[in-house]
């Protein structure tokens, strides 16, 4: 939800300078999302851009025309288990972009349950979800997601997308 919010922050704020910059000279952008793995067209998304945004038709289609200015952060928040996806669209501003996909990635979750030595439940833990990266050319440990155990001492982490992770 905080990404989302975020996401949509950065929309407006580039959008408002985008209009500063060309006044009305309005752009367009089309194109279809699509689920990476199947290839089909996937329905009721919400596009945003420049601060327009539509839902896909059942063809996954969608047109964001009146778009100002040349820059855009194309957005899709989507639903149904879906990652959410921003790109960075530059053009000249009048620009009539066509087939300009979307390639949805699923989210996938990890689950768990921690116990102590004797087996019963630790609630209150907090688990970490790491990934393996560099930074600076240096092995690193970095975008993780952290949850807390529940009374049980189960837990589950959402919102990661394919790929290892350490626990």
């Amino acid at each position: 939800m905080l990404r989302a919010a975020m996401t949509l922050l950065a929309l407006c704020a580039l959008s408002a300078h985008a209009q500063e910059l060309t006044g009305s000279i309005r752009s367009s952008i089309e194109g279809k999302v699509i689920d990476d793995v199947t290839g089909l067209p996937v329905a009721g998304m919400m596009v945003y851009a420049g601060g327009i945004s539509m839902t896909t038709g059942d063809d996954g289609r969608y047109a964001l025309r009146g778009l100002i200015g040349g820059g855009w952060l194309l957005a899709v928040h989507p639903k149904n288990g879906y990652a959410d996806r921003v790109r960075l669209i530059r053009a000249s501003a009048g620009a009539e972009l066509k087939d300009i996909d979307i390639r949805l990635y699923k989210e996938g979750m990890v689950s768990g349950r921690v116990a102590d030595r004797d087996r019963n439940p630790v609630e209150g833990a907090t688990v970490m979800v790491m990934r393996r990266g560099y930074r600076n050319g240096r092995p690193s440990l970095g975008s993780f997601h952290s949850t807390r155990t529940n009374p049980l001492g189960e837990y589950v982490v959402t919102g990661l997308l394919a790929g290892p992770y350490i626990i």
